[in-house]
């Protein structure tokens, strides 16, 4: 028999009480009242949001006293399987994130606040709760207005619609980022909403800029705008010197009405950030004077000098290079992370413990998301992209933060190492492979396992395949290291006495092996574990580590490996304080800078310095370092082709190079991409747009409009990690599946995160097609990553001019990302856009 039930004595009656138009960036009252009682949440948040989200106003008492049926309930373990998952999808291009550690524009831009306004938890009753909401002045729109109410025995909601419209609607259009010197028109349309203000009102538009920006001719201009209609002004703007997030402040007015509206834009230098090292080593009583040739902007500018008797100094500027690296993948990752692993818990590297467990902490959540089932750790994700190399090594920074006290989950590491056992009983193909396997049996013996039989098969494979190197290779030295924590000194101290620092190594940039990194591997094994070893060596040896980060010949793989080296060198080096002096030269003069009283003493030194002279005064030598971060005021205007060659240019529909273009027409950007002398892996291309243009994002499914060629497939590409790193860093990590196919199964191959939208798929044209192995598209750049071959490949991509004026062209940078000799840098240039007849 049908019943129907009685609410009333279950139902909180609200009331929400304001007035039905108010103005935007002016204060709106709202006040809620009900009939009995309760706590309450009252929130407005603009219309438009909640059509998108199909959001209705909540009904608690239906969801209660609902009809319900027998049926079944539904759950999903996949965020338990892949944690990063819940990530997917949520995350858009911008200037959020790590910034300069993923790729991102540092100079982030202020943007629009959304028309959302929260209450928290407040007490209502039959007396009117009084509240206050100012909506932001971009908005003109509806706001809807609900409140939630609760009571031990009863539940209420009400929802009331308020329209938020000024008396001028101002809608100006900027670029999205400007360069230094660039010269650009701002359009601004300003709609009339004044009651009776007639068909002629002589209404005053005025813009304001902040210190990033000037306008060039008139700041104030004067439209006729009738009531009800709307009418456009433009004003020409240059950006300045000054780096940041540049304001532009309209104001609209009539009598007594006024209108606001502010806009902001990234002004960013026409250059990559770039952080340069000097070191070396001083003898007793010797000086030396090194010049200081770059000139920075102030903005993310950091100059900093040290001098002590102790190498691990040295790790400073390592660790700042580290910090800012942009690309990020497991490998790189996992070396962002030991200097906070490594030097957190010293004063003299200015971490705190909670930063550095922080930071810590942060880093095998991130690495925690990329491992998959069987132990191993993706290059970007948890997927079969794997590479044997970087998982073994993410395994030996997390035993280093094992060691000192982190944090690090027992499933990740327990998981870690079934990996590396899987490594320990399989047969390598070569010395590269062997390598990693014995560096796998190394670890599982720290870790507590008896690993003699998997020692004594690797031993049996390198003596019968690489007889005559494997002794003095790092493949015996990690043996050898495995052999003294087992107690088997016989075997252990005849291999390691073969194994020499300093030692001439051909680079192998495919298995990330060159000089700097054994040297650091290999230095650390000696300090850990033959400490008589270590403390015989000569200064000499340690002249490789030093003049390898001198030459500029550090990655991020041999940069971890030094510091931990040299922190686990540093408790059998000699200390002594003071016994230095530094001093910069100053228009002609010598100022001496103050060195802090500590082991490794680091001091700043100014922008306007000319050079740096370092003297050893003390008994003992000492390592200097000069380390410079930050963008070039003045970069280089020459191209650049050491060991690869890039090329772009601006092209119309016709296929004929441009400087000059339309406003709305679009351009395709074609790359010539050719290595010099051999072909170069692990290339990452980084193309930092003009202002007033943006990438045209285009379907992968779609056909090709262009005369060129067809587009290819994407579908064996997924969405990237480590995108935004929305972060904000900001983090915002993004994780991807990347590519599964089985040839890249192998520690050389090294990739970076897809676009999370399609972009510049490959066209076919006269000769070689690049094919980057991913992509990635950010607010104001172009990242490219992949190999380069011998013979010229080309790639395009198309932009969109949407801003009249004249535009600084960033020069198209490329460079490996572990060999620092092989770089690229294209010829800056300009783009002009004009008005469309």
């Amino acid at each position: 028999v049908p019943f129907s039930i009685d609410r009333e004595r279950r139902s909180i009656v609200l009331g929400i009480e304001s007035a039905a138009l108010g103005k935007p960036g002016q204060a709106h009252a709202i006040r809620v009242k009900s009939n009995r009682p309760a706590r309450a949440v009252i929130y407005a948040v603009d219309e438009g949001i909640l059509r998108v989200a199909g959001y209705t106003t909540p009904k608690p008492l239906d969801h209660f006293l609902k009809k319900r049926a027998l049926g079944v309930r539904t759950a999903q373990l996949l965020d338990l399987i892949l944690p990063g998952q819940r990530r997917l999808g949520s995350q858009a291009p911008g200037g959020d994130g790590r910034l300069l550690c993923a790729n991102l524009n540092p100079f982030k831009r202020k943007t629009d606040k959304p028309a959302v306004y929260w209450s928290g938890i407040v007490d209502v009753g039959p007396t009117a709760k009084q509240l206050s909401y100012a909506p932001p002045d971009s908005f003109n729109g509806t706001l809807r207005i609900m409140a939630v109410a609760a009571s031990p025995d009863a539940v209420g909601s009400a929802d009331k619609p308020v329209i938020i419209r000024g008396d001028f609607v101002l809608t100006p259009s900027a670029p999205l980022v400007v360069a230094p010197g660039d010269s650009f028109e701002v359009p601004v349309t300003v709609a009339n909403n004044v009651e009776g203000s007639g068909k002629t009102p002589r209404i005053t538009v005025a813009l304001t800029v902040s210190e990033h920006l000037e306008v060039i001719g008139e700041k104030q201009k004067t439209l006729t705008i009738a009531e009800g209609r709307e009418t456009s002004a433009s004003f020409r703007v240059r950006a300045r010197e000054k780096l940041g997030s540049g304001n532009l402040s309209f104001v609209a007015s009539l009598g007594g009405k006024q209108g606001k509206r502010a806009i902001d834009l990234s002004v960013r230098p026409a250059a990559p950030y770039l952080t340069t090292l000097v070191t070396g080593y001083l003898k007793p009583g010797q000086s030396r004077e090194l010049p200081i040739a770059r000139k920075l902007y102030a903005e993310h500018r950091v100059l900093r000098a040290g001098l002590s008797g102790v190498p691990l100094t040295l790790a400073h500027g390592l660790a700042s290079y580290l910090r800012e690296f942009p690309h990020l993948c497991t490998e790189q990752l996992s070396s962002q992370a030991v200097p906070a692993v490594v030097l957190g818990k010293s004063p003299d590297f200015g971490w705190s413990a909670k930063a550095a467990h922080e930071a810590v902490a942060r880093y095998v959540e991130r690495v925690w998301s990329r491992q998959n089932a069987d132990g191993s750790f993706g290059i970007w994700a948890a997927n079969p992209h794997v590479s044997p190399l970087a998982s073994v090594y993410t395994m030996q920074v997390l035993a280093e933060a094992r060691e000192r006290g982190y944090l690090v989950p027992d499933p990740l590491w327990k998981r870690g190492l079934e990996y590396l056992q899987k490594l320990a009983k399989g047969t390598p193909d070569d010395l590269p492979q062997a390598r990693v396997r014995t560096w796998a049996i190394y670890l599982l013996t720290r870790s507590g396992m008896v690993t003699t039989g998997f020692a004594t098969a690797a031993q049996r494979n390198l003596a019968a395949n690489h007889a005559k190197v494997w002794q003095e290779d790092l493949a015996g030295a990690y043996l050898a290291a495995t052999y003294k924590l087992l107690k088997k000194n016989e075997l252990a101290d005849p291999i390691m006495a073969k194994q020499k620092l300093g030692a001439r190594i051909a680079a192998d940039y495919e298995h990330l092996h060159d000089g700097l990194s054994h040297d650091g591997q290999l230095l650390y094994l000696l300090a850990r574990h033959f400490p008589h070893l270590a403390a015989a060596v000569k200064q000499r040896e340690l002249d490789a580590i030093v003049e390898g980060i001198a030459g500029g010949g550090y990655n991020t793989f041999s940069s971890a490996l030094t510091i931990l080296a040299l922190e686990a060198f540093a408790s059998l080096t000699r200390a002594e304080k003071g016994g230095a002096t530094l001093a910069q030269k100053l228009g002609g003069s010598e100022q001496p800078l103050k060195l802090p009283e500590t082991l490794m003493p680091l001091v700043p030194f100014s922008p306007q310095a000319t050079a740096l002279v370092f003297k050893s005064t003390g008994a003992i030598g000492r390592y200097f370092l000069v380390s410079q971060q930050g963008f070039d005021s003045a970069p280089e205007q020459k191209p650049l082709g050491q060991g690869l060659e890039v090329f772009r240019e601006y092209l119309d529909e016709k296929n004929q190079p441009v400087s000059t273009v339309k406003l709305g027409e679009t351009l395709k950007v074609r790359f010539l991409i050719r290595a010099l002398g051999r072909a170069q892996s692990n290339v990452a291309i980084v193309d930092l747009l003009p202002g007033g243009f943006e990438v045209v994002v285009q379907s992968a499914s779609a056909d090709s409009d262009d005369d060129d060629g067809d587009r290819s497939s994407d579908s064996d590409r997924s969405d990237g990690e480590d995108g935004d790193r929305s972060d904000g860093d900001g983090d915002g990590d993004s994780d991807s599946d990347g590519d599964s196919n089985s040839d890249r199964d192998r520690s050389s191959r090294r990739s970076a995160p897809r676009v999370r939208v399609p972009i510049g798929l490959p066209i076919a044209v006269e000769g070689t097609t690049y094919r980057p192995d991913y992509w990635d598209v950010r607010e104001d750049r172009v990242v490219l990553y992949g190999d380069a071959a011998k013979e010229a490949q080309k790639y395009f991509y198309q932009i969109k001019a949407t801003t009249v004026g004249t535009f600084a062209v960033p020069p198209v940078q490329g460079a490996s990302l572990y060999d620092r000799k092989v770089s690229a840098r294209g010829k800056p240039g300009t783009l002009t856009v004009t008005r469309a007849r």
